[in-house]
Order: C-alpha cells, then sequence, then structure tokens
C-alpha cells in the first residue's frame, strides 16, 4: 500500500492515500520535495520524451515542441503546482530556443516564469512551496559555473591519467557536481525552512545527495 501510495505522489501528485507516519519519514529528513511534483521529475519526462522521439528518428525541432505541450499537460494534470509551473514553463523555453536555435539564459528564464506566476496571482509570492521552488532553482544556477570547471577539470584529467587514477576522476566528476548542486539548493532554502516550518534536517544535503541521483538514474 505505501508502494502504491508513493508511485501515484511522485507520477501525478496525488497525496490522498498518502500515510502521515511515510510522508513525516521523508519530512524529516529533507526529502519531502520528491513528493511534490516539480523540475525533477518533469526534466525526466521530458527529456525522455525527446529522447523517444529522437530514437524514433522524429525530426529534432519537431521532438522539441511535441515534449514542449506534453511537459504543458502534464503540468495541467497535476494540477498546476508552483514547482510544476515552474519547471514546465522553464523547461518549455529551453525545448523552444532549441526549435528557433537560440541560446537560453537561466536567471532570464526563471524571472519569466515567476513572472508569469505572479501575474496571474500576485498573492503566491507568499506561498512557501514558491519560495522553497524558486530559490532551490536559483541555487542550482548560480552552482553551474563552479561545475562547469569542475567538467574541464575532467575532461584534462581524463587525458592526462590512466588507470586506476582515471577511475578515480571520472567518479569525483559524478559525486562532486551532485553534491555541489545539493549544498546549493539547500543553502538557499535554508531561510524559508528556517523561519517558515520551524525545522531543520542536518541531515539533508546527505539523503538529497543519495536519494536524488537514484531516483534520477532509475
Amino acid at each position: 500500500d505505501d508502494a502504491e501510495a508513493i508511485s501515484k505522489a511522485v507520477i501525478i501528485g496525488d497525496r490522498s492515500d498518502f500515510d502521515s507516519y511515510i510522508y513525516s519519514l521523508y519530512r524529516n529528513v529533507g526529502m519531502s520535495h520528491v513528493l511534490a511534483i516539480s523540475g525533477l521529475h518533469i526534466s525526466i519526462i521530458a527529456f525522455g520524451i525527446q529522447q523517444l522521439l529522437t530514437a524514433l528518428s522524429v525530426h529534432k525541432k519537431m521532438s522539441c515542441g511535441i515534449s514542449a505541450i506534453f511537459v504543458m499537460s502534464y503540468a495541467a494534470l497535476v494540477g498546476f503546482s508552483y514547482g510544476a509551473v515552474r519547471s514546465a514553463i522553464m523547461i518549455s523555453m529551453l525545448l523552444i530556443s532549441r526549435i528557433f536555435l537560440r541560446r537560453t539564459d537561466s536567471i532570464t528564464v526563471l524571472s519569466v516564469a515567476l513572472a508569469g506566476i505572479l501575474l496571474t496571482n500576485p498573492y503566491s509570492v507568499f506561498s512557501k512551496g514558491l519560495q522553497l521552488s524558486f530559490l532551490c532553482t536559483l541555487g542550482i544556477i548560480l552552482s553551474q559555473p563552479i561545475i562547469n570547471k569542475l567538467n574541464e577539470w575532467k575532461f584534462f584529467k581524463a587525458q592526462e591519467t590512466k588507470g586506476f587514477t582515471k577511475i578515480g576522476v571520472r567518479i569525483a566528476s559524478y559525486i562532486l557536481p551532485s553534491f555541489i548542486v545539493t549544498f546549493s539548493a539547500t543553502v538557499f532554502s535554508f531561510p524559508v525552512l528556517c523561519f517558515g516550518f520551524d525545522t531543520i534536517s542536518y541531515i539533508t544535503p546527505l539523503t538529497n545527495f543519495l536519494t536524488v541521483s537514484m531516483f534520477s538514474l532509475a
């Protein structure tokens, strides 16, 4: 029963059958965001569909357009939650920019998503869910230059090293970006968690680092 309830929560955002004890376990280790439809879920679906269409030899621009339509439809299916709307707008803009062969700026796309939500409902700025969603995303975006430097380091080290050292470089290049992203999102969401929920989980960076990686891989 728990597996069914959790599956419904992470796929369609339906937590009607969710046991309060199970939810408290997720919340106490800082993993309740996995149960809320947001960028983690929508990006997997969007780019999964795009890769499937590419494998079926669908034209790249057409696959981007179909994926964008599907993303917005999925956001409607899960009830237009703030996290779902934010990620749907951002991913749709990224996909549309590929159709028109234009580059996008992450901060601009995030700002457009926020402006769109606030124009629809200005009072949503007081929502803790909206604040957490946008602050975590901002933290992830600002950590990207560090990750780019790590990727450059990985490239040069891979050329210079061999054997076990090369394997170690590859492992580090996978672990470090995940840790940096998790740490940045945790730091930026800290004020809202501290003053909005009066609860801080000290093991959140570790649980997010492990669980989000496995969730994405699965």
